[in-house]
């Protein structure tokens, strides 16, 4: 469910507001806040995720592939022509958000 928020200024309290001025926000999904650039630990660029599917940087001659919410703070990146899986655990307390994958590789959300 989403929170109330002020049309002028997006903060939930506001004291100079009127009914027509408050929205309904949608709350962002884990998978809305994993949207954009991904970087290896190394710096090495990874791709960008736009939606569910990856599009991988030149670098790397990886197959189509789609990540998805595989539970709570854990995402599933999956090629689709081999069927290949890769888990990975994802943490957003501070930024920037990064993904732990069990192959033990590590991916930071660029700025």
């Amino acid at each position: 469910m989403g929170a109330v928020g002020c049309r002028r200024c997006e903060d939930e309290v506001c004291t100079g507001f009127t009914s027509q001025d408050m929205v309904i926000q949608r709350s962002q999904t884990l998978m809305d806040q994993l949207q954009g650039t991904w970087v290896r630990s190394d710096g090495v660029e990874m791709g960008f995720l736009s939606d569910q599917e990856m599009q991988w940087s030149a670098a790397f001659k990886k197959m189509e592939s789609t990540m998805e919410e595989a539970g709570p703070w854990r995402v599933r990146l999956k090629f689709r022509a081999t069927g290949e899986v890769h888990e990975g655990k994802v943490f957003t307390e501070m930024p920037p958000t990064k993904i732990e994958w069990s192959d033990g590789e590590i991916w930071l959300l660029a700025a």
